[in-house]
């Protein structure tokens, strides 16, 4: 494993690295697409985690690819500001793994994915160059977006070094409920509900485990209007309770279940082993829901959900694939967030 101190050190390394390479940040979302051939030189970005700029009255940074987003908004918190992103393991995931790997949280619901805030970027590309994209700033941007390709490419078109977000305020009030006790069709039901006038929540997010199905609603803004949406939410919905901003940090930053994140499938001739994959799936409006299986996130920011789900498999390759809306013909995408070694 190689672990450069600069973007030139980085850049360098490239040169001289013959054979495939696998950035990696905090490694947590490794299992995020083709498994990395055995031979491949490991480069450890996290040494990347210097903020170079960051002007508070600009309300724009730029900060090394390596730095942790959580420590982000840490810092970004003592100027009361935030970078509007609650991306999965944030408290440990580096921004350039998270970028690398297009995950978002509830949050995209109300502020959008993290593209949306992306200024400009530094990425040395598989020849060693150094090349930017974008600017520091909002407004002194021209041309191609082309570091926006970077999001969701997985390190194929070049290692993030560098990153330059747009920032906002944080919010006056910060309120959230739960409900608990219903089916998943009866959450997506009351989501879809609280998404209309006059509600304008920034998160959702359904929570189901083999035990409960419990249905998060989130809203920040300016405290009198925030209030209001709640007490109006609470009097329509009598069961539900308040949350803290607290729980969802929790929430978002506890990995799934090991012991349901690699049960293994049905029994299979012996050749082939098929253990539970982690999902992302996106599917379209009012679209029928399978039953749960095991422990899994739902998650309604911008119409994405994610899903635990059985996968039959035959070979390298997937039979049949368990949610209903994947099966049907109505559209949708599949993502396959990772697929533990089978045994």
């Amino acid at each position: 494993m190689r672990k450069p101190q600069t973007i030139a050190e980085l850049a360098t390394m490239v040169r001289d690295t013959t054979g495939p390479i696998v950035p990696r940040g905090a490694g947590l979302h490794q299992g995020i697409g083709n498994p990395a051939h055995p031979d491949s030189t490991v480069i450890d970005m996290r040494a990347l985690n210097v903020v170079s700029d960051y002007i508070p009255s600009d309300l724009t940074i730029t900060v090394g690819a390596g730095m942790v987003l959580g420590e982000l908004q840490e810092q970004l918190a003592v100027h009361r500001q935030w970078l509007p992103w609650d991306a999965p393991q944030h408290r440990h995931a580096t921004i350039g793994g998270l970028l690398a790997s297009g995950l978002s949280g509830p949050l995209r619901h109300g502020a959008g994915a993290p593209r949306d805030w992306l200024l400009g970027m530094h990425f040395v590309t598989g020849d060693g160059r150094i090349i930017k994209s974008g600017g520091k700033v909002v407004k002194n941007v021209a041309g191609y977006d082309m570091h926006k390709l970077h999001i969701g490419s997985l390190g194929t078109l070049g290692i993030i070094a560098e990153v330059s977000f747009k920032l906002a305020p944080l919010p006056e009030a910060d309120e959230s409920i739960t409900i608990t006790g219903m089916s998943i069709t009866h959450a997506h039901n009351i989501a879809y509900a609280l998404r209309k006038p006059p509600f304008n929540p920034s998160a959702f997010l359904i929570e189901a485990t083999p035990h409960h199905i419990r249905l998060w609603v989130r809203w920040q803004g300016a405290a009198a209007a925030v209030t209001r949406q709640v007490n109006i939410a609470r009097a329509r919905q009598p069961i539900a309770k308040p949350a803290t901003a607290g729980s969802w940090e929790h929430l978002l930053n506890t990995p799934f279940n090991k012991s349901q994140r690699y049960k293994k499938s049905p029994p299979m001739p012996p050749s082939i082993s098929c253990p539970r994959w982690d999902l992302c799936v996106s599917m379209p409006p009012k679209c029928p829901t399978s039953r749960h299986s095991g422990q899994h996130y739902n998650r309604l920011g911008a119409m994405w959900w994610s899903k635990s789900a059985q996968i039959p498999c035959g070979g390298d390759q997937p039979r049949q694939i368990s949610p209903s809306c994947i099966n049907s013909k109505r559209p949708g995408t599949l993502t396959i967030n990772s697929i533990p070694a089978a045994t």
